[in-house]
């Protein structure tokens, strides 16, 4: 055993012991348990890792916001996600919530209202298939879906669970009217600017398929990073180019993987030679990586690139242990050979 190993272990096991995190298994299985008898309401929850295609994932009625939806437990213990399905003609309830939300259109076409407070300005937003729309924290928003015979469905993925582990009520949540004009203030302050290289502040994304994304070689792929002003989870996006691969790695936080275009499989193993699963995804396909788990993701169409969406809890590790902890450092190589 080296020395980086026993480091890495001693480190994993004293992270797995925080309340908010720690490995796949029973205590896993135990905090879903927890965490569906601290949310109230009529959610409709999912287990598993992969969902081949949120496109055509059968939902369930949800008569508290309006439309359909259905909620997704996997290995992440800090977030969620869940499809939502707007019928046609039709708009969702408004509604605010004291934690992080990011939105991304997986069918259809509509638009968008954010605002601060009761009486004011609406910022709109037209969005589509392939359009990406971070919810300001505790700011109202209205969802509408223009098109008249077709339902639109969207994938909203927040930080819930973490904040239900902080406060363990929902009510603070989804009851809350504390304002936080200084974040707003930010937020509204920029449509689009590049911070350079990747990074990129963005109120809005019309469509992440056409974004401009800069090459990374060490990742054998483009990417683009988008900073929308949250506090613990944040999205980026990747292209792999026809008939390749990135590099087999891990890191120290949770992600979801949406597959906004293209087609492909992934490995995940939560250690070196040990067991793997493989998941075939395409476009539409979701799934969950679970915390320092390795995965890989290859795209097998020999003519098209594979583009996907990962959002992940790395604002919020960066924070607790540092940047170079979370990616490699003493915890672990950063890829394997």
């Amino acid at each position: 055993m080296t020395d980086s190993t026993l480091t890495r272990r001693t480190f994993m096991g004293l992270l797995s012991a925080l309340p908010f995190m720690g490995l796949p298994g029973q205590a896993a299985q135990q905090r879903k348990g927890r965490f569906r008898e601290s949310r109230t309401g009529d959610r409709y929850y999912v287990d598993g890792y992969f969902f081949e295609d949120l496109r055509t994932f059968p939902l369930k009625p949800r008569p508290k916001r309006g439309g359909q939806s259905a909620y997704f437990l996997a290995g992440n213990k800090t977030m969620e996600a869940h499809v939502s399905e707007i019928p046609p003609g039709q708009g969702k309830r408004a509604h605010r919530h004291v934690n992080e939300a990011i939105v991304a259109v997986i069918s259809g076409r509509g638009y968008s209202e954010i605002w601060t407070h009761e009486g004011g300005k609406k910022h709109r937003y037209e969005w589509k298939e392939g359009s990406l729309l971070p919810i300001p924290l505790n700011a109202y928003h209205q969802h509408f879906n223009t098109d008249p015979e077709r339902p639109a469905r969207y994938l909203a993925i927040t930080n819930v669970p973490f904040m239900l582990m902080l406060f363990g009520t929902e009510a603070f949540i989804y009851n809350n009217d504390f304002e936080f004009p200084e974040l707003w203030e930010d937020f509204f302050s920029t449509k689009q600017k590049n911070l350079g290289g990747r990074n990129w502040k963005v109120q809005f994304v019309e469509d992440m398929r056409t974004f401009p994304l800069t090459k990374r070689e060490f990742r054998s792929d483009a990417s683009a990073k988008f900073h929308v002003g949250t506090r613990t989870i944040g999205p980026h996006i990747s292209q792999i180019p026809p008939g390749t691969s990135k590099p087999a790695h891990h890191h120290i936080n949770e992600a979801y993987i949406y597959i906004v275009s293209g087609k492909g499989y992934t490995r995940m193993y939560e250690r070196e030679g040990g067991p793997e699963q493989r998941y075939e995804w395409q476009e539409g396909s979701l799934m969950s990586v679970p915390l320092d788990y390795y995965h890989q993701h290859v795209n097998t169409d020999p003519e098209k690139p594979a583009l996907y969406l990962a959002v992940t809890n790395t604002v919020l590790m960066y924070d607790m242990i540092g940047s170079e902890l979370v990616h490699h450092g003493d915890v672990g190589r950063r890829y394997e050979t």
